[in-house]
């Protein structure tokens, strides 16, 4: 690399003249000569002289551009106000990287035959990205003292540019005559040069084709084209209960965050026993470092804030968690609801008996009215595995159901103008029901998370207690 002593130019331009004059003085030159040589003189000297990038590395690991990029990754993590233990780094660089490595590694291979020295692998020799890699994951380490790990969830991205790399394709492509002449016009029309198009334009070259193309120093060194902080999303799961009739599940619109549930309950329905398992998606947090002392807090601070919902069982899961147990548990799961249904007329002990031997019926339901306006009209098969009736008034019943998830319960109790069938009115017979009040009791679900792996029973949860 181009090596230079900084304090050669520690001076300005009117002690360089100074010294000029000095050295002409004590050689006796003449006074009128001494001008005109000192301002060509002070001129060649104080002509900017432009740096020598290695040829390799394109100033990459070339100091003081080397020290410069590293500073400005280093800065801007630390402007990032991101709190970490350990990190992971990926470092992208332009495709100049890839075709003048290709170049070099001929160029060397026919030097080394002329010394007779036939070497094909060079498998042993470390890229450049690799070693820069190395560096900069080094320097963040020792900076803010954190470890590297591949499988970090904190992942930082430096992406590399050059200027020369367009250029430098463009004329690789034009003197490669096995690069077919639409691949060619294509690239070079919409400069994409990237790893790919020049990686089989290389490809398409004989070595001795390489060995041949020559490689200037560039003049000038690698930029910082982009740094990315980030940290995974962050998935909190957990179950609510709901105990408004009036309070909406969906849609919630929480800035840097995503709520989701295993189904969901309609604005008049409380969500009572264990709860509905449900997942918040924080994007891009700032910290990840959430202990189960935390979490308990953001329990105990929740219950207290309010009276229409709670949580509970709230711990850190992952995607991988989520995905499986959320989407397997929307359409495999069993719910249980209570529902206090009016009849039009005084229900009888046969009424009763009629509901208690509902075991196991499919019915077929349409599309919901209610909902047409944003759902495709379709009839679903769903099953109604059993059912229990008890009376609380003459033309009163509160009904238990067990359900097939996606069970529309207030159609099948009112039948959506016979739209829904067999439904609660068609099976007791000569009467018209309607539905006042549905509560989801229990969802029958498995959970896997490795903390949590709860499975529900067929039994009823009084935590937290119900609330009027």
């Amino acid at each position: 690399g181009f090596k230079y002593d900084s304090n050669a130019f520690a001076v300005d331009d009117t002690q360089l003249n100074e010294i000029f004059v000095n050295f002409f003085r004590e050689n006796d030159r003449k006074a009128e000569s001494i001008e005109k040589e000192c301002v060509d003189i002070q001129q060649r000297c104080l002509k900017k002289l432009e740096p020598n990038y290695c040829c390799s590395c394109l100033g990459l690991l070339q100091p003081p551009s080397h020290c410069s990029l590293i500073e400005t990754v280093l800065k801007h993590i630390k402007n990032s106000n991101h709190t970490f233990n350990d990190f992971k780094l990926n470092v992208s660089l332009p495709v100049i990287f890839t075709l003048r490595n290709e170049i070099l590694v001929s160029k060397l291979k026919e030097t080394l035959k002329l010394v007779g020295i036939d070497k094909t692998d060079f498998k042993e020799i470390y890229s450049v990205k690799d070693i820069w890699k190395h560096t900069l994951s080094k320097q963040i380490s020792e900076k803010f003292d954190a470890k590297y790990l591949p499988e970090s969830a904190f992942q930082v991205t430096v992406s590399v540019s050059h200027e020369d790399t367009d250029a430098e394709c463009a004329a690789f492509f034009n003197l490669t005559a096995a690069t077919s002449k639409l691949n060619k016009q294509f690239y070079m029309n919409k400069k994409r040069f990237n790893h790919t198009s020049v990686r089989k334009a290389i490809e398409a070259t004989t070595e001795n084709e390489l060995s041949k193309l020559t490689i200037d120093s560039p003049i000038a060194s690698c930029k910082i084209a982009n740094i990315e902080c980030v940290f995974n999303s962050l998935y909190v799961v957990g179950r609510y209960n709901k105990y408004s009739r009036d309070l909406s599940q969906t849609p919630w619109i929480v800035d840097e965050s995503k709520f989701s549930a295993c189904g969901r309950e309609d604005v008049d329905v409380r969500m009572l026993g264990r709860g509905r398992p449900f997942v918040v998606e924080l994007i891009e947090p700032q910290n990840v470092n959430i202990t189960d002392d935390i979490l308990r807090s953001v329990e105990e601070s929740i219950n207290k804030s309010t009276t229409d919902i709670a949580v509970r069982d709230v711990q850190l899961s992952t995607k991988d968690e989520v995905n499986h147990n959320l989407k397997q548990g929307e359409t495999s799961k069993k719910k249980e609801y209570s529902a206090l249904c009016c009849f039009d007329r005084p229900v009888s002990d046969e009424d009763l008996r009629k509901i208690s031997n509902i075991a196991k019926i499919e019915i077929q339901q349409k599309t919901p009215i209610r909902v047409l306006h944003r759902r495709s009209l379709v009839t679903r098969k769903r099953m109604v595995y059993k059912a229990s009736a008890k009376q609380e008034d003459a033309r009163i019943v509160r009904i238990n159901l067990l359900t097939e998830a996606g069970t529309y319960v207030k159609e099948f109790v009112h039948s959506d103008f016979g739209r829904t069938e067999p439904s609660l009115a068609t099976i007791v017979g000569s009467c018209k029901t309607d539905i006042i009040e549905l509560d989801v009791l229990v969802i029958f679900v498995a959970v896997s998370n490795a903390l949590l792996k709860l499975i529900l029973q067929d039994i009823h949860f009084d935590w937290p207690p119900i609330r009027k």
